[in-house]
């Protein structure tokens, strides 16, 4: 049954400071965007900037981005909630390796539609199905993600489509805006939180964080 994906389900535990340190060694020493973005989260916390506010801010700072901006910007985010995010290779514009399950991923900036749209999930669908490993018998229980700037205003048709492709194609779809994505890095950076990524890959449906 198709289901609104409220993240708190999936945040399991507390990170120690050793293991938060560890969990961004990687991070520490990857591309400007990541550092640029973990000082700007930090920097909101020190100064008492809300979470929604900080989502907001930040959201509406890649409203007008094409995707050579915001493509880099969503890998960024799904790097810092813990996914090794390899940004668009081949036909995807994203995906992630999780117990050797590919996830793939599909992005949509603002400028090539406000919010992701039956295409983006249709193309979702392609996605896995290209991705499809064989070799591994629970591959369609894992999930393959859509990240939009926004949700659609009129999610009927979108519930549907999601159903359906679980129902018929056996294919789970997440699908996922940016202030949500946004509010999820903040939660792991400023709390310290890890997410469940085998029980939130498992599902399918639309996450509003």
């Amino acid at each position: 049954m198709y289901v609104i994906l409220t993240v708190d389900n999936y945040y399991v535990s507390l990170y120690s400071v050793g293991e938060f340190a560890k969990t961004y060694s990687a991070i520490e020493e990857a591309e400007d965007e990541i550092d640029k973005l973990l000082e700007e989260m930090l920097s909101a916390k020190e100064i008492g900037t809300s979470k929604d506010s900080f989502a907001e801010s930040l959201t509406s700072l890649y409203k007008q981005t094409d995707k050579t901006e915001f493509y880099p910007f969503v890998h960024s985010l799904l790097r810092i909630i813990g996914l090794e995010c390899l940004g668009e290779v081949g036909r995807y514009d994203a995906y992630t390796t999780y117990k050797n399950h590919v996830i793939p991923i599909e992005i949509k900036s603002y400028t090539e539609t406000p919010c992701y749209n039956l295409k983006g999930l249709r193309q979702a669908v392609e996605n896995k199905i290209c991705s499809y490993n064989n070799d591994l018998s629970n591959d369609l229980e894992y999930s393959t993600l859509v990240v939009g700037f926004n949700h659609p205003d009129s999610d009927s048709d979108t519930i549907q489509f999601i159903e359906n492709a679980n129902e018929k194609l056996g294919i789970k779809i997440i699908a996922c805006d940016t202030p949500s994505l946004i509010r999820m890095a903040v939660r792991v950076v400023w709390d310290n939180m890890v997410l469940d990524l085998d029980e939130l890959f498992t599902q399918h449906g639309i996450i509003n964080e």
